[in-house]
C-alpha cells in the first residue's frame, strides 16, 4: 500500500533563474511526518491473523465433536490476532495515507480508484462464481441459497455491501461461501465515510471523535445485546450486534487514532518510552479476554452481554498493543518473527485467502465427500487438509496474475 507525501518543491528550472537576496533567510518548510511506505512487521501480523482466521473456520465442523477444537476456536476468537486485527490495521494504514494526502487535488479520486481496483475485482468475481454455481448445479442450490429469500436480492445484498445489516440472512448454510465478507462490508463503509471526515475535520476534532467512538462502542453493543432483538446467542459473533458496522467501529477508529498519534513526534516518542507498559497490557489483556469468554460459554449470568460489549473492546485493545510493539520495535530483533518470509507472504495474499477459504472448504466437502460441513470430525479435517493448500495455491496465482498487476496498475493514479 503506497503512501505519498506532498511537499512543495520548486523546479530546478525555476531555481536557476532566481537570484538570492543578501541578508534574507529563505523560509523553512514545515516538516511532514509521514508514515513509511511499508511495515514488514505489520504485513507479518496480517498474515498470521489471516492464517488463524482460516484455522478458526476450518475447525467449525470438528468443534461440534471435539472439545479441543472448540477451545482452540474460542482462544483464537479472543486472541490478540483475532479478526479485529484487520480493522485496526486498515484504520492505521488507510488513515495514515489519507492524513498525508489530505491537501492533494486528487485526494478523493486517487483514494477511491485505488480502493476500487484493490477490493472490487476479486470480490465480484467470487460472487459471480457463487451465483453461477447456485444456478448451474441444482443439487447444490438448496444448500447455497436461503429458501425464504429472493435469490437476486440475496446476491445484490453482497454486491452493495449490506450483508451485515439487520435482517440479511447471512447466517445459514451458505455462510461457508460468502459470510466472511461481513468484515469487508464494514471496511467498505469505513472507506465511504472516513475520507470526508479526515479531509474536513482538524486533528483535535478528529481525536475527540475517534475517542468517543472507541468509548461508546462497548456501551452500544451492550445495550443492543441486552435490550434489542439484534442478538443471536447461538452465533459466535453475536448476530447483528457483532457484525453491524456501527457496533464494530471501535477497531477502525483505534487504527486511525493510532495513525494520528504516530505522526505526532512528541506523542510517538512518549509511546515508545512506555514500551514496558505496552507489554504488560498485552500480557494482562489476553487472560481477561479468555476469562470473559469462558464465563460466556459457561452461561454465567450477564456474561454474554459482557463478552459482546466490554469483552470485544478488550480484544481490540489487545490487538492494538501487539501492533504498537510491532511499531516500537520496527526493524529490531525483538519482533523479527513478524518479519518472517512466510508470515509476510501470507500477509500479501491474505485478502484472497480470507475471502475464499471457507467457500473452498465448502466446495471440497460437497464435491469430494458429498456432505455438508459438520457431517463428521474426520471428514471435516480431511476436507480442510485438501482445502488449505488449494486456497494458498489459488491465492498465490491470483496475486501473481490478477491482484498484483491490478494493484500496480492502480498506482498510476497518484495523489
Amino acid at each position: 500500500m503506497a503512501n505519498h507525501t506532498l511537499v512543495s518543491v520548486p523546479s530546478p528550472q525555476l531555481e536557476a533563474h532566481r537570484t538570492p537576496v543578501q541578508g534574507v533567510t529563505p523560509p523553512v518548510q514545515k516538516r511532514i511526518h509521514a508514515l513509511p511506505t511499508r511495515f514488514a512487521e505489520l504485513d507479518g501480523l496480517r498474515g498470521v491473523s489471516a492464517l488463524l482466521v482460516v484455522v478458526y473456520h476450518y475447525l467449525s465442523g470438528p468443534a461440534v465433536y471435539s472439545t479441543a477444537a472448540f477451545r482452540i476456536r474460542e482462544i483464537i476468537y479472543v486472541s490478540p490476532l483475532a479478526v479485529d486485527m484487520f480493522f485496526i490495521l486498515s484504520g492505521f494504514l488507510v488513515g495514515g495515507i489519507l492524513l498525508n494526502t489530505r491537501n492533494s487535488q486528487n485526494y478523493y479520486k486517487t483514494f477511491y480508484l485505488r480502493r476500487l481496483f484493490r477490493v472490487i475485482p476479486i470480490y465480484y468475481l467470487w460472487i459471480a462464481i457463487f451465483a453461477v454455481t447456485a444456478i448451474c448445479v441444482p443439487a447444490l442450490r438448496a444448500s447455497l441459497l436461503p429458501r425464504s429469500f429472493n435469490a437476486i436480492g440475496f446476491v445484490a445484498g453482497f454486491l452493495f455491501f449490506v450483508q451485515n445489516f439487520p435482517g440479511f440472512p447471512v447466517w445459514n448454510t451458505m455462510a461457508h461461501w460468502l459470510s466472511t465478507s461481513w468484515t469487508l462490508a464494514i471496511e467498505e463503509h469505513f472507506y465511504l465515510l472516513t475520507p470526508f471526515c479526515l479531509h474536513r475535520l482538524d486533528r483535535r476534532k478528529l481525536v475527540g471523535g475517534l475517542a468517543a467512538i472507541i468509548a461508546l462502542s462497548p456501551v452500544a453493543r451492550t445495550i443492543a445485546w441486552q435490550f434489542t432483538g439484534l442478538r443471536d446467542p447461538q452465533d459466535m459473533n453475536g448476530g447483528v450486534v457483532g457484525v453491524w458496522s456501527p457496533f464494530r467501529a471501535d477497531g477502525l477508529a483505534a487504527g486511525v487514532l493510532l495513525a494520528i498519534l504516530w505522526q505526532t513526534p512528541h506523542v510517538k516518542g512518549w509511546i515508545c518510552r512506555q514500551v514496558k507498559w505496552v507489554i504488560s497490557c498485552l500480557v494482562l489483556s489476553f487472560p481477561v479476554c479468555v476469562g470473559i469468554e469462558y464465563m460466556a460459554v459457561k452461561h454465567v449470568r450477564y456474561a454474554d452481554s459482557l463478552a459482546t460489549g466490554l469483552g470485544r473492546s478488550v480484544v481490540v485493545f489487545s490487538c492494538l498493543c501487539l501492533i504498537l510493539l510491532a511499531l516500537i520495535y520496527q526493524g529490531k530483533e525483538n519482533v523479527s518473527f513478524m518479519r518472517w518470509r512466510m508470515c509476510r507472504e501470507l500477509g500479501k495474499i491474505s485478502y484472497f485467502m480470507y475471502l475464499t477459504h471457507w467457500g473452498i472448504l465448502w466446495l471440497v466437502l460437497t464435491t469430494v465427500f458429498h456432505v455438508l460441513p459438520g457431517a463428521s470430525a474426520r471428514t471435516d479435517l480431511l476436507a480442510a487438509l485438501i482445502a488449505f493448500p488449494l486456497t494458498i495455491g489459488l491465492a498465490e496465482l491470483s496475486w501473481k496474475y490478477f491482484e498484483g498487476p491490478l494493484q500496480k496498475w492502480s498506482h498510476r493514479f497518484t495523489y
